[in-house]
């Protein structure tokens, strides 16, 4: 079965904001995260506001 998949450039601040989040994944987990991972971990905590 395909997947589908999305590539998504970020800029400013919603770059920085992945950047942090990845790297805070990184530190709890004590391994580098995949780009993916940290998108789901975005979506799961998404209020509807912005981030």
């Amino acid at each position: 079965m395909a997947t589908e998949s999305e590539h998504v450039h970020l800029h400013g601040g919603r770059a920085r904001k992945f950047r942090e989040v990845k790297q805070s994944l990184e530190e709890e987990l004590g391994y580098e995260v995949s780009k993916p991972r940290v998108v789901d971990e975005l979506l799961e905590h998404y209020d509807g506001d912005h981030w």
